[in-house]
């Protein structure tokens, strides 16, 4: 039988986290696989990229161009490049040199191409960085997709900025707009969910992570997410409907590890379901394995305190060890 799971701890994962995980697998990417046999200067420079090494990436990027000059994806990396660098500088001598190198491969890029709407997002997020809310935010606002390249994103990324800046109203409306334009747009989906979900309408959120998951039912975000509307619903529901939805919140977390088995937040989501359950000896388990991997950087990235989460997985750990020592 389903007990109450203590919830009103140090720690509590939060569905917020996953927006944060979608923006960033949309927001300053870099264009290009790495799934390659035979690489050349592109595909090297893009594999430099994701492992943080901005000045080779950069160094690989132009020999790319010494070959074709009006490549737009080369343009739209490097720009990339620079534009993490500036991040990385913000506030010392070259900054200020980082950014214009950004902005004026974002635009070479939007120069050399009618989809102009990815590169158009990435010079608006670049002004963003450097402070220019407003300004950023009138940028994106610009961006019509007549070109063919659609609003989805450009409104989605606007909706994020004035989420951040506390315009919630604005930020539900651009994100209302993004799905207008495209209704299976999943980082607009996901946002949405996650401010019905933050205001309590779970049913409201449900219907549109439900909805992402026809679509995309292997998304890993929509089902993480779908776990926590889930894991809310147990948190409020009577007692006759409480272990309903902690088995439905299990569920949806064991479909998300089978895609991302090592992910902490994942893992530590399965050990609170379980804890709440009463399957104590599954809930060790899998506390052991979401501190294991849970390094502080992807702690952090999710927009949590490793420390909290680490002080919360022991507090568990020694209220649990002795209710499997007496054999409950």
């Amino acid at each position: 039988m389903a007990t109450d799971c203590k919830f009103n701890r140090i720690f509590e994962p939060h569905c917020r986290s996953l927006l944060i995980l979608a923006m960033a697998s949309v927001l300053l990417s870099a264009c290009g696989s790495s799934d390659v046999l035979v690489k050349g200067p592109y595909m090297r420079g893009v594999d430099h990229y994701d492992m943080g090494e901005y000045p080779q990436a950069i160094s690989e990027y132009q020999e790319a161009l010494s070959d074709n000059p009006e490549d737009h994806r080369v343009h739209y990396n490097l720009g990339l490049c620079f534009h993490d660098m500036y991040l990385d500088s913000k506030g010392k001598e070259g900054a200020d040199a980082l950014f214009d190198k950004a902005q004026a491969a974002y635009r070479k890029a939007q120069s050399l191409t009618e989809n102009k709407a990815r590169a158009q997002v990435a010079e608006a997020k670049l002004v963003w960085d450097s402070g220019d809310h407003d300004v950023a935010i009138t940028m994106l606002s610009a961006i019509n997709g007549d070109d063919g390249s659609g609003q989805a994103m450009p409104a989605w990324t606007r909706g994020t900025m004035l989420l951040a800046d506390g315009r919630g109203e604005e930020a539900t409306a651009a994100f209302e707009d993004s799905l207008a334009a495209d209704e299976n747009y999943l980082p607009a989906i996901t946002a949405l969910a996650d401010l019905h979900t933050r205001a309590g309408r779970l049913d409201e959120a449900g219907v549109l992570v439900e909805k992402g998951l026809k679509k995309s039912p292997h998304d890993v975000t929509l089902l993480m997410f779908s776990a926590c509307i889930a894991q809310q619903r147990a948190k409020l529901a009577n007692s006759q409907e409480k272990e309903n939805h902690w088995r439905e919140c299990l569920l949806r977390w064991r479909l998300a590890e089978a895609l991302v088995p090592s992910d902490w937040e994942v893992l530590y989501g399965i050990a609170v379901c379980a804890e709440a359950l009463g399957q104590n000896q599954l809930a060790v388990r899998y506390l052991w394995f979401a501190r294991d991997n849970a390094s502080d950087a992807a702690v952090s990235r999710r927009g949590h305190n490793p420390a909290l989460l680490r002080a919360d997985i022991k507090k568990r750990l020694i209220e649990l060890y002795p209710q499997l020592a007496a054999g409950e």
